[in-house]
């Protein structure tokens, strides 16, 4: 027998009594960082403080002789151990029809950095103090680069590029509706409006910040990683993806209190397989737990995306069509989650609660030397509905009407129920 959703009790708007405030308020809940492991060592990134430079070298021998260091990983180190690099594949292709275009992201940089706070090395100790030692000891040469941050000025021509598949920084293109029907509602519309929106950048900074500790279980000959994630399947998929031989039964994510993440600790990240690799390898216990400033450069960053949105309406003020451009700036390396939140997450919903049939929407992820996006509150979604509900009020005033008179004029009916919107979500 199927079970059956007691809406009486967890229905909308009903009160439901929470089953992990008493330990949270009480300062009982266990986070990583509050695990600590027998003979546990401690790991810390060296990290570039250039936005766009090529690696000329790298020199450990003054980290390793700093008292307590174990060892000193670089990404030449990953790289002849087979560690691979993180996987990027996204349905989209760049605007000439060629195949989708990103650099490939290492865990850590071997020959290129290309944004700030992007690890150089990894230094590992018996003690924070002594891997912080050893990493501020690794003298790292860089041949600087000339960097672009604006997406804007990254597809103009003769803008440094950071991948040579792509020289004019556009990683993929998205369209989506009917141009044509779009043109031509446009063309017969009594009123035309239109609104430059820029969903700025954000930087998620969870009071909890990443934490990883990685132990090679010797009795069960498992590596048992504990962090704070909000999707541990992701990670194991990740980790055993990147480090050669390490099947997915022998390995084992453990999440505890996560600590906020909203969105941002989505997914694997590149400090996860190094620490998961170095546990591996050294057959010991190893933790990392991220500082805030270093959380603040090296976290997936939300959202900046810069748009120019047109509204077609009728003389009724109702829409006609809806136009859409829009260049997200995804970072230093196109992510699958950075391309697809602005490019076709946000999208399904950029008509929002509004009748709206016709749309043309075309969309540019672009690499800039920041930090790459992802996931933060919403995915895409509050930077759609933003720019249809300035388009509303543009055209209210427009039409000289009362803006919730506008809207009621377009909502989606009862009568329309289910109701598909043209980007086919129901």
């Amino acid at each position: 027998m199927s079970a059956v959703l007691d809406h009486s009790r967890f229905g909308s708007g009903k009160t439901v009594r929470r089953i992990e405030d008493p330990v949270l308020v009480a300062g009982l809940g266990r986070f990583t960082d509050d695990v600590t492991l027998p003979g546990q060592a401690h790991l810390v990134f060296l990290r570039s403080p250039q936005a766009h430079a090529r690696i000329v070298s790298v020199d450990t021998a003054d980290a390793l002789a700093v008292s307590g260091v174990i060892a000193v990983i670089t990404g030449a180190d990953l790289l002849r151990a087979g560690v691979k690099p993180m996987p990027a594949v996204v349905p989209f292709a760049r605007p000439d029809g060629t195949p989708f275009a990103t650099a490939d992201r290492f865990v850590i940089a071997h020959d290129r950095v290309r944004h700030v706070g992007e690890a150089v090395a990894a230094v590992v100790a018996e003690t924070r103090e002594a891997a912080a030692l050893g990493a501020d000891a690794v003298l790292v040469e860089y041949d600087e680069l000339p960097p672009v941050v604006d997406p804007l000025q990254a597809m103009a021509p003769g803008a440094p590029a950071l991948c040579d598949q792509a020289p004019d920084n556009v990683a993929c293109e998205a369209r989506h509706g009917d141009a044509v029907a779009t043109a031509e509602a446009f063309a017969k519309a009594t009123h035309v409006v239109s609104v430059q929106v820029v969903n700025q950048r954000l930087a998620p900074t969870p009071l909890e910040p990443r934490v990883v500790l990685a132990e090679a279980d010797a009795a069960t000959g498992r590596l048992v990683v504990r962090l704070s994630s909000q999707m541990p399947t992701s990670v194991l998929g990740g980790i055993c993806d990147a480090i050669p031989g390490l099947a997915k039964e022998l390995v084992r994510i453990v999440v505890g209190e996560v600590g906020g993440g909203f969105g941002m600790k989505g997914g694997v990240y590149p400090e996860d397989i190094v620490v998961a690799w170095a546990a591996w390898t050294l057959k010991r216990p190893v933790k990392w737990c991220a500082q805030r400033l270093e959380e603040f450069t090296s976290a997936v960053h939300g959202r900046d995306v810069v748009s120019r949105s047109e509204l077609a309406l009728d003389s009724d003020g109702r829409v006609l069509a809806l136009r859409v451009r829009a260049v997200a700036n995804v970072g230093g390396y196109a992510t699958p989650t950075g391309v697809m939140i602005p490019l076709l997450v946000g999208p399904w919903v950029a008509t929002s609660i509004y009748d709206i049939r016709t749309i043309d929407f075309q969309l540019s992820a672009v690499m800039t030397n920041t930090a790459p996006v992802g996931a933060y509150r919403g995915a895409g979604r509050p930077e759609a509905v933003y720019i249809i509900e300035r388009l509303m009020d543009a055209a209210a005033r427009e039409l000289d009407l009362d803006p919730a008179e506008l809207r009621r004029r377009n909502l989606i009916r009862p009568e329309q129920m289910p109701y598909q919107n043209p980007m086919g979500q129901t």
